[in-house]
């Protein structure tokens, strides 16, 4: 993995004899005393500080004797202005490069917003940033780094809202990045941990005794990684999972601040972790083939309505619901129903809103995320 070089090159060469200028004046030397103590005449004097002519062995001896200053120190000078050419040529050769990069780079990723959540913003240089980035995502090219911004995975996206595919790659690029880089210890993972895991979130939902923090603890419990990424303009993702470092992960984008919906997601993914994420592979629930995606959304979907609420028990929620003309008329026996078989009553508003597409349903509001 390539890491930043630390060696100063300064932004400009110094030349020899912008020094002997410098200890001419210290002096208040005149550039005619100086020209004899040389032996030379005056014009060639100033082409030679001019024209910026390299210190010979000879000059550096005669430099010596003029200013009491070793030949040594001279022909060092001389050396470090060439050595410092040389590497000011090799980082504008690299800076060249790594600005390549990043404009190719923008083609695909908002740059702005990634430089700015992971704190690169603040580089002088392109070629320094470029290192630190490919540093942040452990890879070594654009490349490798790319993939990862369209790495398979599962996620959750709203299909009626506009989405901008520089933002989405950014969003899933620093999910990956917070699912690397989360300190949060998680215990070891076995398949089927995800529904252990389901189960208990659904129940304290439905208890109505649900934090965040608790989701995140549930899953950890069953070696489930908890991350969140606040959602940007124009990216309606609202989870995503995926298998990293032997692990699955989740990570939330707040795109709503409903904790009944922050449910709802998690569910979503542990469905794609449980029926999709198998054999330690991971794949993109994405539209471009928008019927199998459909088809792999709603198998999560329906894995999360189960946990919720299970078929039995909302079949009982929902008795005589085909007697009744106005569904508006089944809104206290739902709730009422959900109460005494166990179910938070928001959620079930949720499901019978999801199900009768009537969604204007008066006085059943969840509560944000806490």
């Amino acid at each position: 993995m390539a890491t930043i070089n630390k060696k100063f090159v300064p932004i400009e060469a110094i030349h020899p004899t912008e020094l002997i200028k410098d200890e001419l004046k210290a002096r208040g030397m005149q550039r005619k005393e100086l020209a004899e103590r040389l032996g030379m005449k005056a014009p060639n004097l100033s082409r030679f500080f001019s024209a910026k002519e390299s210190i010979t062995p000879s000059m550096a001896l005669k430099l010596e004797e003029a200013f009491g200053i070793s030949a040594d120190y001279w022909m060092g000078l001389q050396l470090s202005y060439e050595r410092d050419l040389d590497e000011i040529q090799q980082r504008n050769k690299e800076e060249e490069y790594a600005a390549q990069v990043e404009k190719a780079l923008a083609a695909t990723l908002n740059l702005p917003i990634l430089f700015k959540k992971l704190a690169l913003d603040g580089y002088q240089f392109f070629k320094d940033r470029l290192t630190a980035l490919y540093e942040s995502f452990q890879v070594n090219n654009m490349e490798e780094l790319l993939s990862l911004s369209t790495a398979q995975g599962c996620f959750k996206k709203s299909e009626k809202l506009d989405t901008e595919g520089k933002n989405l790659s950014t969003w899933i690029l620093l999910a990956r990045y917070s699912c690397t880089n989360n300190n949060f210890k998680v215990a070891e993972y076995q398949k089927g941990n995800e529904i252990e895991a389901a189960k208990e979130i659904a129940n304290m939902a439905n208890a109505q005794a649900i934090t965040e923090s608790a989701i995140k603890e549930a899953l950890a419990k069953y070696g489930i990684g908890y991350c969140i990424v606040e959602k940007f303009e124009k990216t309606p993702v609202d989870a995503y999972s995926s298998i990293i470092k032997g692990h699955p992960y989740i990570v939330v984008s707040h795109r709503r601040n409903n904790m009944d919906m922050l449910v709802f997601d998690v569910l979503h993914e542990c469905g794609h972790i449980n029926k999709h994420l198998t054999d330690g592979t991971s794949f993109v629930s994405y539209n471009q083939n928008l019927d199998e995606a459909r088809g792999i959304e709603q198998e999560a979907n329906d894995f999360a309505k189960d946990m919720l609420i299970p078929p039995a028990v909302w079949a009982n929620i929902t008795k005589g619901k085909s007697n009744s003309l106005n569904v508006y008329s089944l809104i206290k026996t739902v709730a009422n129903n959900a109460k005494q078989n166990g179910i938070s009553p928001t959620i079930a508003m949720w499901r019978f809103k999801y199900e009768t597409g009537v969604y204007k349903i008066p006085g059943y509001k969840s509560q944000p995320i806490i």
